[in-house]
């Protein structure tokens, strides 16, 4: 078996949304410490409408976060890989009987 990656990974995480239908969002409403790295996307969006759906034009802001993950996180992660692989392990080999079972029975006739 593979063996588990020791290293956390980063998360990227939303911080901050907001949509205004009448006006741009000024940094003055952002209510968060922003961080240098941070992702700040702020548009426009125009109005759109479908057969059963639609959204009035608006401004839209999203800041994004990245962050590495916690310890509890990474221990979450590492145990759900561990499960993960021996299922898959256990399922090919459940096809691999099947294929020799098959392979087997064809030599026969």
């Amino acid at each position: 078996m593979k063996e588990l990656s020791k290293d956390k990974i980063i998360k990227t995480e939303t911080v901050f949304n907001k949509i205004d239908y009448d006006k741009p969002i000024t940094f003055g409403e952002i209510d968060i410490e922003l961080q240098p790295d941070d992702v700040i996307i702020h548009n426009w969006e125009e109005a759109y409408y479908g057969s059963d759906s639609g959204m009035d034009a608006h401004w839209s802001m999203v800041i994004h976060r990245d962050r590495l993950e916690t310890d509890e996180e990474f221990e979450k992660r590492q145990e759900d890989l561990k499960k993960m692989s021996g299922g898959l392990k256990k399922k090919r080999y459940e096809h691999y009987l099947k294929l020799k079972a098959e392979f087997e029975g064809d030599e026969k006739h």
